[in-house]
């Protein structure tokens, strides 16, 4: 299942965006896989179509797909006039008349899949969605082991600037449940400069952490043949100490 705590992280679509910064689509492989893609392309997750937007404006025939329809009316404000079909669905169980030539996640989205069976929902939608020669890429967040460890106590993590001007600093907890492989963030965000004391409810995110082997057996199980593995989006290699895990896939046949 998922943590439906998690939709909260995503119910100011605008300081989401601030938040989490600028996407640079040169800096990624995103632009060759799409570039090697002879058709359309669709993003699982795709929130305010931080990813989506800029392929749509380098000419892509881009789908976004997302559970969450305030982010969805948000990314088609941004798009404007960029011929984006915005789907609002749910990645275990969406079911589109297409098959497309790239199916992408970007970021953190097959980890709020928590079990085994929504995972192995969700890929059962993209081998279904996927053309016969076409890539599946997936994204999942990669943390080393000696790094999952509890951090009861608050810490500070970074700091954004928020729609009106004021900085933001962003504050959290770890808890790391081994048993399940969930781990579990509690986040705070508060205004250090402002006049007054303000700081906004804390919200807390469930994500599913997986190993490289499990990552690959998954992969196996419900069709898919692992063309090639990469530590970041820039293509460098999967090492101990890469922050994610990129693997490129096929159906397999």
């Amino acid at each position: 299942m998922t943590n439906d705590s998690n939709l909260d992280m995503y119910a100011d679509p605008i300081n989401y965006d601030l938040e989490s910064g600028q996407f640079k689509l040169d800096d990624t492989i995103l632009l060759d896989l799409a570039s090697q893609a002879s058709g359309a392309v669709l993003e699982l997750g795709c929130g305010t179509g931080r990813v989506t937007i800029p392929l749509a404006q380098q000419g892509f025939d881009m789908t976004g797909l997302d559970i969450t329809s305030h982010m969805l009316q948000y990314a088609q404000n941004k798009a404007k006039d960029l011929p984006i079909k915005w789907i609002c669905a749910d990645i275990r169980n969406f079911h589109l008349e297409n098959q497309y030539a790239l199916i992408y996640t970007y970021g953190s989205v097959f980890q709020h899949l928590l079990n085994r069976s929504d995972q192995e929902a969700m890929l059962a939608r993209v081998h279904e969605h996927l053309a016969p020669e076409g890539k599946f890429v997936m994204d999942v967040g990669f943390k080393h082991p000696k790094s999952m460890v509890n951090v009861p106590e608050k810490q500070d993590w970074y700091t954004f600037i928020d729609d009106k001007g004021g900085k933001v600093q962003v504050s959290g907890t770890d808890h790391f449940d081994h048993l399940q492989q969930i781990w579990y963030q509690t986040l705070y965000r508060h205004w250090p400069e402002a006049d007054e004391p303000k700081q906004a409810q804390p919200e807390r995110l469930a994500l599913r952490y997986i190993m490289p082997q499990e990552i690959e057996a998954l992969l196996f199980y419900n069709g898919f043949t692992v063309l090639s593995r990469y530590g970041d989006w820039k293509g460098n290699p999967l090492t101990e100490d890469s922050y994610s895990h990129i693997y490129v896939c096929t159906k397999r046949q």
